[in-house]
């Protein structure tokens, strides 16, 4: 065994070895189920209320189907969050550039646990190679990029730091070791490991193999009963604590029959499937650790298809398993550290295997971190036995560094991948194409982003998948929605309402509570845009009746009933809308200060209010106040990953400061506008309008005429179907008493766009007297 200072200095190269790789991940963003574990979990912004964050499950009950209980890993999250750079006021989800201390921290779990598992091996192994060469495997092998990458996969790192700590405590009790503190921290650090991830369960196993390939005298030793002991106590603690806080000790319920779990297809299977697909997701693991060139970050339903019969892939996965299993029994006296290895992976790959019990996916890279250590060991010894067979430990050498760096590289090259969640999505496609939720998951993530064009293509494929999958029909649903808002043409605007209103209904029909309340949320958008408010109010509580918290909804509500309160006629019910209209707007922003658009619509709510009181002290706060709310949205609006809507926020302060005449102001606004959205003709036509309305109050109008008219045709060149471009432009051009033919080119354009004009008779005179 090496030297106390020879392996302290082994360990330090260890963990630079395990963090080199990574480095650049710190400045990565929030991916996949970072968002609502981290970015979005209000649990761990406070120790205020520590119940709260430690007692109770993983999802915080939104997933009752899979319940998780990992307090210490949610702990680690809460510690990570005042080092991270917030803005201010911090919104419902931290931005992107806050990652970088849960990132950090999860590179020095990585690098504890490999420094964990070369000193576990360091005390089972005799010489220094096999001990160094399996914790390098390790500490760079490729299948942990989704474990160290995702900030959610340190309950993997945690977990499985604490259960090599816990089994070095049984090799120690073995190897002379008869001190009571050594049980104690045995049983201290598997109840810390389940703690963070309940795959630690499988350590008592582990150290029972490995007890029984040392022999019946490691079986007589007091110590080492001990230390099984205070393993069993540990386990039954955590078990009891699990069953007390998720009312179940496995927390796991399946879907009724016939009901496909997208994440885990094998749940819901039956017969022959419910067997032999986990013997196929057994061929998929080793693949990936033996040849790790092809990563994914999912492999939810259907890019695993459930295996129905024996075929010959099936077949050649059952016996690599039977052959595994027979080799940790044959190699037992032969080469018992390779035996164990193989054992140790067998064990710690069963309980998430499917083949016990079914677990919340159905495969996953980062369920391979702890079972990897097994094969690493197998790995190393393989190769020093290699050497050893040659007469040549250079050999072992050669071979074993050559395969170190290979996996840096190829884990290097990983890394990229993982930089946001747009990054994420878009590799994962290409790696998993058959799966619905990977292009569902690309489509969401378009569609956030405004590209709805490919948003509505994606979402498409996930559904060719997954005919039935919610959150592909919310996408397509709220994409047509946004494209229907921006359609001219009567005809084509109401197909894609309609496409939008039914794929909110399949949502609805098909989805979990969360689906659902967000199909009735878009419901109530839907029948907004139609002007429906009865309907649209009574979608949206149904909403809310559902999720109380979903701010879309309740945002969407304080609109509908400010809308309400515009076409309302009694000025005691008008106020009584508002008043409840800014409540609504009002719980949005306490709960997230930062969000532009509930600022914004307060802002305007308040403004309608001021205009309704008598008492002028009143009506001059809140005006204060919505210039407060109003300066407020403006400056969250970077934040926004839609540029249209934060153009929105500038094009609505800029027809405000507009109406009030303050001409400079709002030409500010719009051309902040239309740097985000230099293409909306929107935009153009609220500078054309502002230019126009400011060269009346000019002695000189000349110039502010001529960009008034450039601004106008950019509208109408953008949007040739724009009706209210092309009357503008007629009515700037009269009043300057210029063109007349084109003047009156653009009257009868107009027309033809909006055949049904209440100002049809007066532009039909005004064509006469242009003739």
């Amino acid at each position: 065994m090496p030297r106390t200072g020879s392996r302290a200095l082994l360990g330090a190269a260890i963990a630079l070895l395990a963090v080199l790789p990574y480095v650049a991940s710190v400045r990565h963003g929030f991916t996949f189920d970072d968002i609502p574990l981290v970015a979005e979990n209000a649990r761990i912004r406070t120790w205020a209320h520590p119940g709260r964050m430690l007692a109770t499950d993983w999802w915080d009950g939104r997933r009752p189907q899979s319940l998780l209980w990992r307090p210490l890993t949610m702990a680690t999250f809460a510690v990570d969050y005042p080092l991270a750079r917030l803005p201010a006021p911090v919104p419902v989800r931290l931005p992107d550039n806050s990652a970088a201390p849960f990132h950090l921290q999860n590179l020095l779990w990585h690098a504890a646990a490999s420094v964990a598992f070369f000193f576990l091996l360091a005390a089972m192994e005799g010489g220094v190679a096999v001990p160094v060469l399996a914790a390098a495997l390790f500490a760079v092998h490729p299948v942990h990029g989704e474990a160290v990458l995702g900030i959610v996969g340190r309950a993997e790192l945690v977990a499985a730091f604490f259960a090599f700590i816990a089994l070095r405590s049984v090799v120690r009790a073995a190897r002379g070791d008869d001190g009571e503190g050594n049980a104690i921290a045995a049983g201290v650090a598997l109840l810390a490991g389940l703690a963070a991830k309940e795959q630690a369960i499988v350590v008592p196993a582990i150290a029972c193999v490995w007890v029984a390939y040392e022999g019946r005298e490691a079986w007589r030793r007091p110590a080492v009963r001990r230390v099984l002991v205070a393993l069993v106590v540990g386990a039954a603690v955590y078990l009891g604590a699990r069953a007390y806080v998720l009312g179940s000790w496995t927390g796991t319920t399946p879907p009724p029959p016939g009901v496909l779990d997208v994440d885990n297809p094998v749940a819901s299977a039956a017969g022959a499937a419910r067997v032999l697909t986990p013997v196929r997701v057994f061929g998929e693991a080793v693949r990936l650790l033996v040849f790790p060139r092809i990563l994914s970050a999912d492999y939810s339903y259907d890019e695993i298809p459930l295996a129905t019969h024996l075929d010959l892939g099936t077949a050649a996965c059952l016996l690599l398993l039977a052959a595994a299993i027979a080799s940790a029994i044959v190699l037992r006296r032969r080469s018992p550290a390779a035996a164990f290895g193989l054992a140790f992976f067998l064990l710690a790959w069963l309980l998430t295997s499917n083949l016990v019990l079914p677990i919340g996916t159905i495969f996953g890279e980062r369920l391979l971190y702890l079972p990897s250590a097994g094969i690493c060991l197998a790995a190393a010894v393989a190769i020093a036995a290699v050497g050893r067979r040659l007469g040549a430990p250079w050999v072992a050498a050669v071979l074993g560094g050559a395969l170190v760096l290979a996996g840096a590289g190829r884990t290097v090259a990983r890394v990229p991948a993982w930089s946001d969640n747009r990054t994420l999505f878009a590799a994962t496609v290409l790696t998993a194409p058959r799966s619905c939720k990977a292009a569902g998951g690309y489509a969401a993530e378009l569609y956030a982003r405004g590209e709805m064009a490919e948003a509505r293509r994606f979402a498409e494929r996930a559904l060719a998948i997954d005919p039935a999958y919610p959150e592909a029909h919310r996408t397509l649903a709220k994409a047509e929605r946004v494209l229907a808002q921006g359609e001219h043409d009567a005809a084509s605007r109401a197909v894609l309402q309609g496409q939008a209103r039914a794929h909110a209904e399949a949502a609805l029909a098909s989805g979990d509570l969360e689906s659902r309340a967000d199909a009735w949320s878009i419901q109530g958008g839907l029948a907004l845009d139609a002007g429906d408010l009865v309907r649209a109010e009574d979608a949206l509580r149904k909403a809310l009746a559902l999720e109380p918290n979903d701010l879309v909804a309740t945002e969407g509500l304080g609109v509908v009933l400010a809308a309400r309160a515009r076409g309302e006629t009694d000025a005691g019910r008008r106020e009584a809308l508002n008043t409840a209209a800014l409540a609504q707007l009002r719980s949005v922003i306490d709960r997230d200060p930062g969000h532009a658009e509930a600022l914004q619509n307060a802002a305007a709510t308040l403004r309608a209010l001021a205009q309704e009181t008598a008492s002028p002290a009143l009506a001059a706060d809140r005006t204060r106040q919505a210039d407060a709310y109003e300066r407020r949205a403006l400056a969250a609006s970077p934040a926004l990953t839609d540029p249209s809507a934060a153009a929105n926020l500038h094009g609505l302060r800029g027809q405000r400061l507009l109406e009030e005449k303050r001409f400079d102001e709002a030409l500010l606004e719009f051309h902040a506008a239309e740097a985000l959205t230099p293409r909306a003709a929107r935009v153009h036509l609220g500078i054309g309008t502002t230019l126009a309305s400011k060269a009346e109050t000019v002695p000189d109008p000349g110039p502010l005429i001529d960009q008034a008219i450039a601004s106008f045709a950019r509208a109408i060149e953008l949007e040739p179907d724009n009706g209210d471009a092309h009357l503008d432009l007629a009515i700037v051009l009269l009043r300057s008493h210029r063109e007349p033919k084109r003047a009156a080119a653009e009257i009868r354009e107009y027309l033809r766009l909006v055949p049904d004009s209440p100002m049809r008779p007066q532009l039909e005179s005004t064509l006469k007297q242009l003739a």
